[in-house]
């Protein structure tokens, strides 16, 4: 098993940092194209939801902590641990996908594109921070 620990400012330019670090690291692990770009998106919803949900300041820090597993199969699972206020976007009701985008409610395809792609989602608000996890096999 290794595992990173990467600590970024709560702001949108952060999120070219997370994407360039994580795609290291599942490059180096033989993902594929497809695998880094799935998880680049998501990334990208969730720190958002961060940014803009939490409550936190830029010049707060996230940590997300990455985890590459190779047991039976390997895994990338990476866990989003902030101190904001607690926000679990996978209680949001998922969008009608089936209704033309002009008259679907604002809010929630993003995380409903995250639970899609990845083989594992969950979130839990422990010891006064909110752990959005997610997982990918690679």
């Amino acid at each position: 098993m290794k595992e990173f620990d990467i600590n970024v400012d709560v702001k949108t330019e952060s999120i070219g940092i997370l994407n360039e670090a994580i795609e290291n690291i599942m490059r180096d692990e033989g993902a594929s194209e497809a695998k880094i770009i799935s998880i680049d998106v998501a990334i990208d919803e969730i720190f958002s939801n961060i940014i803009f949900y939490s409550g936190l300041k830029e010049d707060d820090k996230a940590l997300i902590r990455v985890t590459v597993e190779d047991d039976d199969e390997k895994k990338i699972t990476l866990e989003f641990i902030d101190t904001g206020k607690p926000f679990n976007p996978l209680e949001r009701p998922e969008p009608d996908v089936t209704k033309p985008a002009e008259e679907r409610e604002i809010g929630g395809l993003g995380i409903f594109m995250v639970k899609k792609s990845m083989d594992h989602v969950s979130y839990r608000h422990e010891d006064g921070k909110n752990i959005f996890t997610i997982m990918k096999k690679i």
